[in-house]
């Protein structure tokens, strides 16, 4: 499997405080007594800027701000520690539960380009203060989500969905549509495996309970117009017509491929529903971390003869495995309910494409395998040596043909039209290009995607250029064009 030098994407939890103790919370150092944590201090403070000082320096493309609760942090600090990522170069994402955002918020998010995924409970006010403990929740979540909106913040939105909020999905999408949202997610509750919750027998969704979720969810697009998708890695087979949820099922596991998480104290994570630290990023540098964390889906996966997607879904989530068989490498319970291996690929189409147009703003990332190139967190593909080669030296040129690709690389066995058309699909696919229709014409998003903080994520990352088979230097091994 290709695996870059460096993570593309981290989350950080700039702190443990939460003004909220909703009860299906994942994070693994919640306790029972959420308002005996301390606010941040100067010295946390401090803290956060030498961890972003080592993120930077392992030339991570995005970064997604979460906690706790963000935006607990003071508004001149929260500044400045978005600042200094967008400084260099980073893209930068808040995940928030929005019910602190006021009209300041917004407009710092506008400044300094960030968008923010909202945790969103449900469309019912009764329901939402239950889970999230906190009587006026709702009230204040309505409030939060005007502030950004006002301020023409792109927001998206995450439901939680467990056994008896399963039906309310639709309700719920529907409820974030009217405020202004411009994506919605649903997924399924997540057993963590230190979290608030120690039985999660009667909340775990079934086979019959997501199917019922998926179709909500394809309901609230269809109605509403949202992106949708879910954040959690499903088996494919879960349902008896996985291909009717494309869209959904492009996401897998990227725990230690493309990602990893990093506590407010430092302590690296391949996953953020583990409490597993493969080092402390105060103590070394994060590439070094990186270096001996596994590769999640390959290290704990499970392998089923004959499917298709056999090393993309991977089984489902480690972390529902653990919970429900007791071991990591165990099965995921949407799996043992399954409806068995997957013989026909739904996303291997490779169209003819003849010239195109390269967006602008890309970055490369010099790699070993060629190199990584990027436009945002869910526009991003890998290269190989060769296709490096043809981007930087012909990159300057409005249109990029085939014609002249195979000139190029006519003494190069493997470079023939089929290699180009896999090639140009997928840049055009992943947001990188635009065929070469006129001149004027814009990226294409990717079909099959995700939408986190008005990022289109397409999973997993290893579905890129290389399955199967001039620029302005900004940092060490990184291009931008």
């Amino acid at each position: 499997m290709i695996r870059p030098n460096s993570p593309i994407n981290v989350q950080l939890e700039l702190t443990d405080v939460c003004n909220h103790a909703c009860v299906h919370c994942y994070n693994n150092w919640r306790s029972y007594y959420p308002e005996l944590m301390k606010k941040p201090n100067s010295e946390d403070i401090k803290i956060l800027f030498k961890i972003g000082q080592r993120v930077i320096d392992a030339d991570v493309f995005h970064i997604v701000l979460s906690g706790g609760e963000p935006l607990i942090i003071e508004k001149d600090d929260l500044e400045n520690i978005i600042s200094m990522y967008r400084i260099n170069g980073l893209t930068v994402g808040v995940n928030s539960n929005i019910t602190l955002a006021d009209y300041d918020h917004g407009k710092l998010f506008k400044d300094l380009g960030v968008s923010v995924l909202a945790s969103v409970i449900s469309y019912d006010e009764e329901t939402f203060d239950l889970v999230t403990q906190r009587k006026g929740s709702y009230k204040r979540f309505l409030e939060g989500a005007k502030n950004l909106v006002n301020n023409g913040i792109y927001l998206s939105s995450n439901m939680v969905v467990d056994k008896f909020r399963v039906n309310d999905v639709y309700d719920t999408g529907k409820f974030v549509a009217n405020l202004g949202f411009k994506g919605f997610n649903a997924t399924r509750i997540s057993p963590s495996n230190s979290g608030m919750i120690k039985d999660y027998s009667g909340l775990l969704l079934d086979n019959q309970d997501m199917k019922k979720m998926l179709d909500q969810l394809i309901a609230v697009k269809k109605d509403f117009g949202l992106n949708i998708g879910s954040l959690n890695a499903l088996p494919y087979c879960c349902v008896p017509n996985p291909e009717d949820y494309k869209e959904i099922f492009s996401r897998s596991c990227v725990a230690g491929l493309t990602t990893l998480g990093i506590s407010s104290k430092g302590d690296v994570r391949a996953c953020q529903h583990f409490d597993k630290s493969y080092g402390n990023i105060l103590e070394e540098p994060l590439t070094s971390i990186w270096e001996r964390m596994p590769v999640w889906k390959t290290e704990y996966s499970q392998v089923c003869n004959g499917c298709v997607y056999t090393g993309k879904c991977a089984g489902g989530c480690r972390e529902n495995a653990l919970q429900t068989s007791g071991i990591i490498t165990g099965e995921d319970n949407l799996k043992i309910g399954g409806y068995g291996i997957i013989t026909k690929r739904w996303d291997s189409k490779i169209d003819s494409i003849d010239e195109i147009v390269m967006s602008k703003g890309l970055k490369i990332r010099d790699e070993e395998f060629g190199a990584i190139l990027y436009r945002s967190a869910a526009k991003y593909t890998f290269i190989d040596t060769f296709a490096k080669f043809i981007i930087k030296s012909l990159f300057t040129r409005s249109i990029i043909r085939k014609q002249d690709i195979l000139e190029i690389g006519k003494d190069i066995p493997y470079v023939n039209k089929s290699y180009i058309d896999r090639l140009f699909t997928g840049l055009v696919n992943n947001g990188l290009a635009s065929k070469s229709v006129t001149n004027t014409e814009l990226s294409r998003m990717p079909k099959y995607c995700t939408n986190i903080n008005e990022i289109l994520y397409r999973f997993p990352i290893e579905q890129n250029l290389m399955e199967g088979e001039n620029g302005t230097r900004t940092r060490e091994n990184s291009w931008k064009l």
